[in-house]
């Protein structure tokens, strides 16, 4: 039965893989969420800017039209940190599937090893086995000639 010596290196790698994974749903989720609400902003900053429009055009007073401008200043404002963060929340990602494909390459590395000590295992078993069966035909050989040996004399 073949062993890999490594096999424990190798479950490590794969645990750290997994984690990997997992770590990179999370900020993709992440990513969706921020990207959403950055979406969300600018919806609400265009539908204020037509609403602002259409009433200006309606007479709307420069106390109200000073108001919607300065709501208008903080969404603007939380559109640029949102910004921001899903910049962020994207950079991360990419690191993260950058330390992912690393770790995929070094369990491969691995497993590349495991199977090539596999193939070496079950060619040296296939040896052994035909070294014994030509054992067997060289001893029912050499029985054969030794029963017409001694029949013969």
């Amino acid at each position: 039965m073949y062993t890999f010596n490594l096999q424990a290196v190798l479950d490590h790698r794969q645990l750290i893989e997994d984690q990997l994974n997992r770590e990179l749903a999370h900020l993709q989720h992440s990513l969706q969420m921020a990207r959403q609400e950055l979406e969300r902003l600018e919806n609400r900053m265009n539908a204020t800017m037509v609403t602002l429009q259409q009433e200006q055009a309606a007479g709307m007073t420069s106390g109200q039209v000073v108001a919607v401008q300065a709501y208008l200043r903080r969404l603007s404002g939380q559109i640029s940190r949102q910004k921001g963060l899903v910049v962020d929340v994207e950079n991360q990602a990419s690191t993260k599937r950058d330390q992912l494909n690393e770790a995929l390459k070094r369990r491969k590395i691995l497993e590349n090893l495991k199977q090539q000590g596999l193939e070496r295992y079950q060619r040296m078993m296939v040896k052994k086995e035909m070294n014994f069966i030509d054992e067997i035909a060289v001893s029912r050989f050499v029985r054969g000639a030794l029963a017409k040996n001694g029949e013969g004399q």
